[in-house]
């Protein structure tokens, strides 16, 4: 979730990057603690403050969920979130943090942690709320019902002066096929349902609601806010197994129907594990996505210049890519996204993690190569944010058959 909104409530800000210019700069940047690390995630405060958090493996089932602020070209000291026993740590769902608007002391972060005698994709989301800046968390009722399913890929978006909106793929309408009968991600045989709540600063999980009630079963959503309220993007599924990008945006208190961002018309029979990206800048909103459709693996990118009322065509940015997108703006004229283009020189074991930048109009002004990195799964989807004229990336790095590292980029306009 990348946004530069603003609310009509005062204490949500406008935040923004710096105008277009010729080529960017890179640096890498300390890795905030020395452990095993994977899943990092950008989180930028609505009191303009970045933050990034991990997954840390800390004993063969033990892990812990941390965070680390970048301020003055230093990490603050690492502060722990969770730790756990079987946890689902995942390299495509993966965990976040989001601070209320009202107060930098009140923060929620989410993880997911497997149902102790469930069968393999019964987790659950585990909700954590600090109401003091972080020095402790205490774990709340689970966002979900207590239904034993898969519950995962959630966004989480400052919603008002004390709610954040959870957005995440429910499994609890999903029937178990009897016997061995399961389908293709051995789900059961119901529906993947998109639904979203309310979480507010005393722990309250409210308005739970059904947005969709059937989508794709595991990709990625994500959340941001236009001038006229939230906007959620996902993956959905129809009868005949077609699977593009849709959208619902809330407004005038209840969301709208969803429709799609754009028909591809890409009909796979399983879930590509692929999710799109959005980013606001008031009410101008931009999409990237990643489609097979026609034959080709393909990153899309599509704006709308009236909050999601509609969107204009999109532009196609690769055709050899992995996708793996995220996106951020540049002020209000220039959009920037990341994404993972394959490496055929090394038989594509290797990928590259590319940035491509547009103007409102689709117009590619701008492409640069930032690093190599593998094409495995556990790479997991490279997180970019933005603050103070300055691009930040993170992914997972993968040192050897088991350890993972973090690498972290500063990424500056000349």
């Amino acid at each position: 979730m990348k946004e530069i909104w603003f609310f009509s409530l005062p204490l949500i800000l406008s935040l923004g990057c710096a105008r277009e210019q010729t080529n960017f700069t890179v640096r890498d940047l300390p890795i905030p603690s020395s452990t095993v690390k994977e899943t990092p995630n950008w989180v930028l405060s609505p009191q303009k403050k970045l933050f990034l958090t991990w997954t840390e493996h800390e004993a063969d089932t033990s892990f812990a969920l941390n965070y680390a602020g970048w301020q003055d070209s230093a990490w603050s000291t690492t502060t722990t979130i969770a730790r756990g026993k079987d946890w689902f740590v995942n390299w495509a769902d993966f965990p976040a943090l989001a601070i209320f608007p009202g107060s930098e002391l009140n923060l929620l972060a989410h993880y997911l942690q497997k149902r102790v005698g469930g069968d393999i994709y019964d987790y659950d989301i585990n909700l954590a709320l600090s109401n003091n800046g972080g020095q402790g968390f205490r774990l709340l009722d689970l966002l979900h019902d207590s239904t034993a399913a898969e519950h995962g890929f959630v966004s989480l978006l400052p919603f008002s002066f004390d709610k954040i909106l959870a957005t995440w793929l429910d499994g609890g309408q999903m029937i178990k096929a009897e016997g061995n009968e399961k389908n293709h991600h051995d789900h059961g045989a119901g529906s993947m349902q998109l639904r979203s709540a309310l979480v507010n600063v005393t722990g309250q999980i409210m308005n739970n609601t059904l947005l969709d009630d059937k989508v794709c079963e595991c990709c990625q959503t994500d959340a941001a806010m236009t001038g006229k309220g939230p906007i959620i993007v996902y993956r959905n599924r129809d009868d005949q197994e077609t699977r593009d990008i849709y959208y619902t945006r809330y407004m005038s208190g209840q969301w709208t129907i969803p429709k799609p961002v754009y028909e591809d018309l890409w009909k796979i029979d399983g879930c590509p594990v692929n999710g799109p990206a959005i980013a606001t800048f008031n009410n101008q909103v931009a999409v990237a996505w990643y489609t097979e459709a026609g034959g080709k693996p393909v990153v899309k990118l599509s704006i709308s210049k009236d909050a999601g009322e509609t969107f204009g065509p999109p532009v196609v940015l690769s055709e050899n890519t992995l996708g793996r997108v995220d996106l951020v703006w540049l002020e209000g004229n220039r959009i920037v996204v990341s994404f993972l283009e394959k490496n055929q020189s090394t038989d594509y074991k290797t990928a590259t993690i590319k940035l491509m930048v547009s103007d409102l109009e689709g117009k590619i002004v701008m492409e640069q190569e930032i690093a190599e990195t593998s094409s495995k799964r556990k790479t997991g989807f490279p997180v970019l944010e933005c603050l103070d004229h300055t691009l930040f990336l993170a992914y997972t790095r993968i040192l050897d058959s088991v350890s993972t590292d973090l690498s972290i980029k500063e990424i500056k306009l000349k």
